[in-house]
């Protein structure tokens, strides 16, 4: 515990609820954040929720940070929460900031990083939730709320003195970090450069276009075949460990199969009750006026009068309610008690089948709720969940050996020098080759592999990568020598080059049309021979959009390249027509440079600097792959 303040939480308890808050915020605005509703009840999935080259993550510290980051959606998203919570996928965020906050603590200890207790107290002294009229509210103060609420401010001092740690390890990142003068002149004149140019558009229905046959995709081909290199590649060999191997030849106990079915009875093997309802809404926001919450009130009452008089629910519904579900009859389908608003789902669950609610107010306004049927809770029974269990075990444990066989086969590479096959020879190891594969390609048997390409394009030459998970288990490559960039296969690129032709066949009877009717020397008088309009654009940067041409970068590139009266050739457009363009002025990009330079070169540097970050933490993420325990993670994202 710090020796430093704590606080009267009788007086101050809104102090410490905003000391949680922006705590919350500053995790989730610097490392990233998601949402996540996870139940102290779902911990028997396994006994961890992640493991970093074998450190475990507990299940604990995900829920935890897992309900914070659904705290801080819920504050920022308001009324809005429950509809974009299935969207949110908070399980999946939380326990990847998990992972990120170990590999970068363990980092900043490599390079002999610490925190003091006086830096955390220094960093606790200046959170503005701490602070009344500017200033610090004190030791005594602080002591006192640390007293009433003792694990919750060791977590939050806890959290503080590791954000102090990692800032400290991205400021010496960070450091390295330079922009020269010219990086900022170009900077500058992509954003500030400005042109005014003439567009002379030609109409896909002018232009006498062939479909391109395979005989034209070819040929094509054959003239540009440069034009479709594949990169430089890299070829290799690996080492799998295969899981579904491994699983075969192990044991589950029936001591263990009973004990992980007692564990998981009431999450997985336990289906909630379920009920289904139908609703007629009135819309009124949370904050509206006094006068619209009555008048949505009062239609509420009216719909709810016709209802008990007689009239057909859904045929009410459809005629009056203000929800999407109105042209269904107004039928949510089934739902479980926390899938709806807790205003919804308490009046639901206080009906019987066939019974109408009196309105209901929720932050979506007024509800007459009907409901239609419930399904009661089922459990699955212990010989019916038997083969899931027995396969989840397995599959657990034989992911757990085939890490470790990985990594002591990772290990008796480096003590043989880095020589993969002899390793592999006294390992009694397969191994199997892979030549040329590119960024995104399939790695030999292992297929396409996102984790397996990112490690090893981030290897050196005759380098081993540390073990890999992949869909059929774990592997280690090794990278042993580049491969020529070459021209890809007609098959590859085929509807690339198939697009290429089109656009070629375009511009070729564009040039026809424009040859036909005198040339481009004088736009005007082609535009009238044409009966098209010649516009001026006007002033348009260089991200556009400009008049009939829309903001293709690409596009835009070209045009700006032009020099003052240049015309382009014809340029295929993305609605099948054509354009030339002229350039009518091109002020110098560079005016008011000096002026903004200080600003400019501020913003570029924090950018230039958070792009190294995340390059040096996606390479900490290829080196050291963390193995996630995806029931778990899944339960948070589904609750």
């Amino acid at each position: 515990m710090l020796n430093v303040f704590r606080e009267n939480l009788r007086h101050l308890k809104w102090i410490l609820l905003l000391v949680v808050f922006s705590f919350i915020l500053t995790i989730y605005a610097v490392w990233g954040g998601g949402l996540a509703r996870v139940d102290n009840g779902r911990e028997g999935v396994e006994a961890w929720a992640a493991k970093v080259d074998g450190e475990v993550i507990s299940i604990q510290s995900f829920q935890n940070a897992a309900r914070n980051l659904e705290a801080s959606y819920r504050q920022l998203l308001g009324a809005q929460y429950e509809q974009q919570r299935a969207f949110l996928r908070v399980g999946q965020a939380a326990i990847h900031q998990l992972v990120d906050e170990k590999l970068l603590a363990r980092e900043a200890e490599k390079a002999g990083l610490s925190v003091s207790e006086q830096e955390v107290a220094d960093t606790i002294m200046k959170d503005t939730s701490l602070q009344q009229n500017g200033a610090f509210i004190g030791r005594d103060r602080y002591e006192k709320l640390y007293r009433s609420n003792p694990v919750l401010f060791e977590n939050y001092e806890d959290s503080v003195k590791r954000q102090v740690l990692l800032n400290k390890l991205r400021s010496l990142l960070e450091d390295s970090v330079t922009l020269t003068e010219d990086e900022t002149k170009e900077a500058f004149r992509r954003q500030n450069e400005k042109a005014t140019f003439e567009v002379l558009r030609i109409d896909a229905s002018k232009l006498s276009v062939p479909s391109a046959s395979a005989a034209m995709v070819e040929a094509y081909y054959k003239a540009h075949v440069s034009d479709y290199p594949s990169g430089e590649g890299r070829s290799g060999r690996y080492a799998l460990f295969d899981a579904k191997d491994i699983a075969s030849g192990m044991d589950v106990t029936e001591s263990e199969i009973r004990s992980r079915y007692l564990q998981d009875q009431k999450t997985l093997y336990t289906t909630p009750e379920k009920r289904r309802a139908s609703h007629i809404l009135f819309k009124v926001s949370s904050d509206a006026p006094q006068e619209q919450v009555k008048a949505a009130e009062g239609k509420a009452r009216k719909a709810l009068q016709r209802v008990r008089s007689g009239e057909d629910f859904a045929k009410v519904a459809k005629e009056i309610s203000e929800d999407s579900t109105a042209s269904s009859g107004g039928d949510v389908g089934y739902f479980t008690r926390d899938q709806m608003v807790r205003e919804f789902a308490e009046a639901a669950w206080g009906l019987g089948v066939g019974q109408t609610s009196d309105p209901v107010r929720s932050p979506f306004g007024f509800h007459v709720i009907r409901l239609t049927d419930l399904q009661a809770a089922k459990e699955i029974p212990l010989e019916g969940a038997r083969p899931q269990i027995l396969a989840s075990l397995k599959e657990a444990r034989a992911h757990e050996e085939a890490q470790r066989r990985a990594s002591d086969f990772s290990a008796r590479v480096q003590s043989a020098g880095g020589d993969f096959q002899k390793a592999a020879r006294e390992a009694g190891i397969a191994t199997k080759e892979f030549t040329g594969v590119h960024p995104g390609e399939p790695i030999g048997t292992l297929g396409i592999q996102a984790a397996a390409s990112s490690a090893l394009f981030a290897l050196k030459r005759a380098d081993t990568s540390p073990p890999v998970p992949v869909t059929s288990g774990v592997a280690v490559l090794q990278y042993r020598e580049p491969t020529p960039s070459a021209p890809l296969p007609l098959e590859k690129v085929r509807d690339r080059v198939s697009r290429d032709v089109t656009l070629q066949l375009r511009v070729d009877a564009t040039r026809k049309i424009i040859d036909a009717a005198g040339g481009t020397a004088n736009l005007s008088a082609l535009a009238k021979k044409l009966k098209s309009e010649l516009k001026n654009t006007g002033s348009i940067g260089r991200n556009g959009p400009a008049a009939d041409l829309g903001s293709d970068a690409s596009l835009m590139e070209k045009i700006f390249a032009l020099p003052v009266g240049g015309i382009s050739s014809p340029l295929p457009l993305p609605d099948g027509s054509t354009a030339i363009v002229r350039m009518v002025q091109k002020p110098d990009p560079l005016e008011g440079f000096e002026a903004q330079k200080g600003s400019l070169r501020e913003s570029l540097l924090l950018a230039k600097k958070d792009r190294l970050f995340r390059a040096y933490l996606e390479r900490l993420r290829a080196a050291h792959p963390a193995e996630i325990n995806t029931v778990l993670v899944a339960q948070a994202d589904k609750t």
